[in-house]
């Protein structure tokens, strides 16, 4: 065998390594690529079930005044709190609704967004108005109906967690200030 055939043969094997490394490197973006767009999956994303009111804090719940919560969690459900407050005496109602939990739940929609998507399409088809409202969240949904002012309901999405908040006799600036408390602790650690 020659020198330049020996040459030509090395580039060709060289050639051969680059392609498998390129396609490996091609496969690895695919899989990791989606997840590094989005800006990092939200740290509760993969829990199913945790203590979502002593979780939270009494200074999350301070922000609706001087309230006590009580846990309203079923075994299978999602993460919920229950608050009867003030005067005259107001109802909330908090529910975290994580990826896993959609997950193992198996619904039609298993993604957060397509089930904030899908509950925001059933909502205005049954006569409720959708206003977008900012905060620390990646997409919130204030829902009100115009025959029952006093009733309100915040739906945020945050990246592979859902909060869901129904408000009886709540202003709606209180509402989006809690709403906003409760996402930031949501994301700031981890439950115990």
């Amino acid at each position: 065998m020659t020198e330049h055939s020996q040459r030509g043969q090395a580039r060709r094997q060289c050639g051969r390594f680059v392609g498998v490394g390129l396609l490996i490197t091609l496969v690895l973006l695919l899989l990791i690529g989606p997840r590094l767009l989005r800006g990092g999956e939200h740290p509760l994303a993969q829990t199913a079930s945790f203590d979502l009111c002593s979780h939270l804090g009494p200074d999350v719940w301070s922000v609706l005044g001087d309230v006590t919560p009580r846990a309203a969690v079923r075994p299978g459900t999602d993460p919920s709190c229950i608050v009867d407050a003030g005067e005259p005496p107001h109802q909330v109602s908090l529910a975290v609704v994580t990826q896993a939990l959609l997950h193992r739940q198996g619904g039609p929609s298993s993604n957060t967004r397509r089930y904030v998507e899908t509950f925001i399409a059933e909502t205005q088809a049954s006569g409720w108005s959708v206003t977008t409202v900012q905060g620390p969240w990646k997409d919130g949904r204030l829902l009100s109906r115009a025959n029952v002012p006093s009733q309100l309901q915040l739906l945020a999405e945050d990246d592979g967690v859902v909060i869901s908040i129904s408000a009886q006799d709540v202003e709606r600036d209180a509402l989006i200030a809690f709403a906003s408390a409760v996402t930031r602790r949501l994301r700031e650690q981890e439950p115990e």
